[in-house]
This record gives C-alpha cells, sequence and structure tokens, in this order.
C-alpha cells in the first residue's frame, strides 16, 4: 500500500496546528480525531538508517537518561561510533573501495562491516517501535470511523 503522509504540527499540546503549505495556514482538527491521530514519532521513524544515525547522534546522546529506549540507543550510538572511527582510520583507496562494494578483505574492513551490520540491526529495532507508534494510531482512526 502507498500513500501520502499528511501530518500536522504544533509548538506543543493545546496549540494551534500548522501544515507546510501555503495555501492553508492552520488546521482544527474535532477532539476525538486529534486524540485518535495524535502520535510523537522520533527520528528513527525514517527508513535512511546511516543518515539518520548520523543526524541525531547529538540529539539522542543529549536525551538518553530520560528516554525509555536508552538500552537501544546506547546500542545504536555505540556502534555508529565504532562504525565511525575505523572510517576514519581509512585510506581513501580502502574508503573508495567499500563505497564500491569491493574493499579488501582485512581485518580492519571486516571489523567496520560487522559495526555497520550491528548499527543496521539496532536501528532496526528503533525503526520498528517508531513505525508501530504509526500503525496504532492509524488504527485508532480508523476505529473512529467506524464508529
Amino acid at each position: 500500500m502507498h500513500g501520502y503522509l499528511a501530518y500536522g504540527w504544533s509548538y506543543r499540546p493545546g496549540t494551534e496546528f500548522y501544515i507546510d503549505t501555503a495555501a492553508v495556514d492552520s488546521v482544527e482538527l474535532t477532539p476525538p480525531l486529534l486524540d485518535a491521530a495524535s502520535v510523537v514519532v522520533e527520528p528513527y521513524v525514517s527508513s535512511r538508517s546511516e543518515v539518520t544515525t548520523e543526524s541525531i547522534s547529538i540529539y539522542a546522546r543529549g536525551r538518553l537518561i530520560d528516554d525509555p529506549r536508552r538500552g537501544a540507543l546506547e546500542q545504536l550510538l555505540a556502534h555508529n561510533d565504532e562504525q565511525q572511527q575505523l572510517w576514519a582510520g581509512f585510506t581513501a583507496e580502502i574508503r573508495n573501495s567499500i563505497v564500491e562494494d569491493e574493499p579488501p578483505a582485512i581485518p580492519e574492513v571486516m571489523r567496520y562491516r560487522e559495526a555497520t551490520r550491528r548499527m543496521h540491526a539496532a536501528y532496526e529495532e528503533l525503526h520498528r517501535g517508531e513505525v508501530a507508534k504509526l500503525d496504532a494510531a492509524i488504527d485508532r482512526v480508523l476505529a473512529l470511523r467506524q464508529s
């Protein structure tokens, strides 16, 4: 199933909603729809794990203490740090060979690939949780429609 996600955002609960379009300045939702459709997703909802992990590294580190997924985030960031540290130690020639998917079979490259695999697995765990939030909101909206 394919479609578009239309979303509204507000600065905080109870304030006016906005949508990112020039045609409409604000959106008003009825309380039942607002309750059913409201969901807060973290950046891990993106399916682009490497780009998102790099982008959220500082964001996530600042929120680790309060986040209920602290363990999963710590794992993600540890694997990302290991991957970045290994990448920084490679020569341009080795980096290019990795990008071209023809790397030499040396221990450092094997560790890099394993760190990348672990990072993707940790990210996928967080991603599934965020997608589940969206699925639950959709189910709530559909239940409203049926009532």
